[in-house]
């Protein structure tokens, strides 16, 4: 049987070393790749939400739509999480798929602070749900 409990902890905690790492490539002007970080981020944030009805990240797109319907359209979470995920989404997909993208300096640091505010959010909900630290 699949322990959900331990995959939430995990997912919360892989996305906080992976927020950790965005500052890292942030303060080292690495941009493009700290962008895909903030997305990945925020991704495992969501699994580790979607943890609570068993839904195990088998495609983005699933992710992000379940995480829209559970968490968002229910008002768990105000409707800038959405916004956030699809900015963060976006970005990432230009930084890591098109070759002639050049990340800059304001549009990374929007994006990784987008990114904090998105963890902060959930693992404040998963620590006030689940007692979780």
């Amino acid at each position: 049987m699949f322990d959900w409990d331990s995959a939430r902890i995990r997912y919360i905690q892989k996305s906080f070393e992976i927020l950790q790492a965005a500052k890292l490539l942030f303060q080292n002007n690495m941009y493009a790749d700290c962008l895909n970080r903030t997305y990945y981020s925020c991704f495992h944030a969501m699994s580790a939400c979607l943890c609570e009805y068993q839904i195990d990240n088998s495609s983005h797109k699933q992710v992000i739509s379940r995480f829209r319907e559970y968490y968002v359209k229910t008002g768990i979470f105000p409707r800038q999480m959405s916004e956030i995920i699809t900015i963060l989404s976006e970005n990432r997909d230009k930084s890591d798929y098109n070759i002639g993208y050049v990340a800059d300096y304001l549009t990374t640091y929007e994006c990784l602070e987008c990114a904090e505010t998105f963890y902060n959010n959930i693992n404040r909900y998963l620590r006030e749900k689940y007692g979780l630290t």
